[in-house]
């Protein structure tokens, strides 16, 4: 995710000195994601890279501080994360609160404060409202991953206990012709090949 963001900063657009970017989008999802260390570890290595990209540069130390530190935010958000009901709400939320987070931070950090603020006073609401819509719809993909994961592991759990429920009954009696038949047995593919040669025992010729 810390590569992602990076692309993010390369992808931006450059206003005043500065960049309009997506770079917070997948640092603040592998931190709602993955917890407080992947959420600080992606704010590293994309938040660093934003100041070396640009060192010396306007924004350069406050988009850096503000990239760890919405993936610290994220990483701390995390298991209120897990625990909501609404994923994709909860983040869209709380993205909506990193980024007014990352403009507070521009404007304590970059100087001066005049073109700080006629920064902040262009970039915030696009940035506030593409990020954290970026980072919703990211989150409800996700989701809808697992849950088409979880529902997969249910049906074969499902089929599988059915299949035992099936199955013990016969297995009770011991392994014999009859009890293959019962179990199924007509419905095997290659019903008629010696499959009980092994077992010494044939099906009736």
């Amino acid at each position: 995710m810390g590569g992602l963001g990076i692309i993010g900063t390369y992808t931006g657009v450059p206003i005043r000195g500065a960049l309009a970017n997506a770079r917070m989008v997948p640092v603040f999802v592998a931190g709602l994601l993955g917890g407080p260390v992947v959420g600080i570890l992606a704010g590293i290595i994309a938040g660093v890279h934003r100041w070396a990209f640009d060192i010396g540069g306007f924004t350069a130390i406050s988009c850096m501080i503000s990239t760890i530190m919405e993936g610290a935010l994220a990483g701390y958000l995390s298991q209120r994360f897990y625990n909501s009901r609404k994923k994709g709400m909860f983040a869209l939320f709380a993205a909506v609160c990193a980024e007014i987070l990352q403009m507070l931070i521009i404007l304590i950090t970059a100087s001066p404060f005049e073109d700080a603020w006629d920064l902040v006073k262009i970039i915030s609401i696009p940035m506030i409202t593409a990020n954290s819509i970026g980072c919703a719809l990211i989150i409800l993909a996700f989701e809808h991953l697992f849950s088409e994961a979880e529902r997969m592991a249910a049906r074969q759990s499902q089929q599988i206990l059915k299949i035992a429920d099936q199955t013990l009954p016969l297995l009770r009696k011991g392994l014999n012709y009859e009890t293959a038949k019962s179990g199924g047995y007509r419905n095997c593919p290659g019903a008629g090949s010696p499959v009980f040669h092994s077992a010494g025992t044939e099906p009736p010729g």
